[in-house]
């Protein structure tokens, strides 16, 4: 029999001639720079203690839904997601700030035998302090990542269901147009709570086209007009819950991997306001979770492709 658990919410020329050679070789390789980035990058999270949203930023809103996927190990096992996500920094002050990050993921999954024991409507809360300095930056936070039921009995909730986040960074010019960094970063993208190193170069080669190649997150933002620009991100997109049964009985750990590849439109439909469409693909899938019948269950996915809207506000 079929069970379904937290669907969604009802609520990506010949007659050329060389003209200022040197202007169109310079478009050209920034051009050629930036479909290679297109095509190359193996695989964003939304939000995450590693990656510092706009500095301007003030509120930002995002939905995106994740196109369902088999299991290739037990195809009668299919799971999508629809993501909600909300962040507001409601201070800051020179180069500090603190903000408030909620994420809600309804996971719609489909057997054709024994239930996860979750009810499928996973949160995620995280009150977060910010440093942004002209070399150095940081950020620090606790974590509740839980089923919904949770929430509905705060008294659930003790130091096992808190985990804490965060990430260290170090920027240093390299030469003009060229910066590295460096740092150390805790979260659980890769589908664990777990220290991972930080590292890449920044290229900025003019205003339009600037690119930052590294570990675990790669970014391409290429301005094609004013108010316009299309962005490409390549990062770890998984995450783990501590979830309950309906029961509040028994307690197990629901995770995710993938890596997430995403291409996206921004404009501006309004002065400090950013709109942002965007399609991309999942990959290297896998889930893990405890079934009703005791016996754990985990497998690889075939990738799923993702739609997406965000919505950002920002304070000049």
């Amino acid at each position: 029999m079929k069970s379904k658990l937290a669907g969604p919410p009802k609520h990506g020329s010949p007659n050329w001639k060389p003209c200022c050679a040197g202007v169109a070789t310079e478009r050209a390789a920034t051009a050629l720079a930036a479909a290679a980035l297109f095509v190359a990058m193996p695989i964003g999270a939304d939000t995450t203690a590693c990656l510092a949203p706009n500095e301007g930023e003030v509120l930002y809103l995002a939905h995106a839904k994740l196109a369902p996927s088999d299991a290739r190990s037990v195809p009668s096992h299919r799971v999508a997601v629809v993501r909600t996500a909300f962040r507001v920094r409601p201070w800051r002050r020179g180069r500090h700030g603190f903000e408030i990050e909620h994420i809600y993921d309804a996971v719609q999954i489909d057997t054709a035998g024994s239930q996860p024991q979750t009810n499928g409507h996973l949160h995620r809360l995280s009150p977060r302090y910010r440093y942004a300095g002209t070399r150095w930056a940081a950020s620090v936070g606790p974590v509740i990542a839980t089923s919904s039921n949770v929430g509905r009995h705060p008294r659930e909730i003790d130091r096992s269901l808190i985990d804490w986040h965060g990430s260290l960074r170090y920027r240093a010019p390299i030469r003009p147009g060229l910066t590295g960094h460096v740092g150390v970063c805790r979260d659980d993208r890769f589908g664990e709570a777990r220290f991972s190193p930080l590292a890449g170069i920044a290229w900025r080669p003019s205003e339009q086209f600037q690119a930052t190649l590294g570990w675990p997150d790669t970014t391409l933002l290429w301005r094609i007009g004013s108010g316009w620009g299309i962005r490409a991100s390549a990062s770890p997109a998984g995450a783990h819950w501590t979830v309950y049964d309906n029961d509040l009985v028994r307690r197990t750990r629901f995770s995710a991997e993938s890596w997430r590849l995403t291409i996206s439109v921004g404009f501006e439909p309004s002065p400090g306001s950013r709109l942002r469409l965007s399609v991309g693909q999942d990959v290297r899938r896998s889930f893990a979770y405890q079934l009703d019948d005791g016996n754990a269950f985990a497998s690889d996915f075939d990738r799923a492709y993702t739609l997406g809207i965000a919505w950002q506000w920002l304070r000049k």
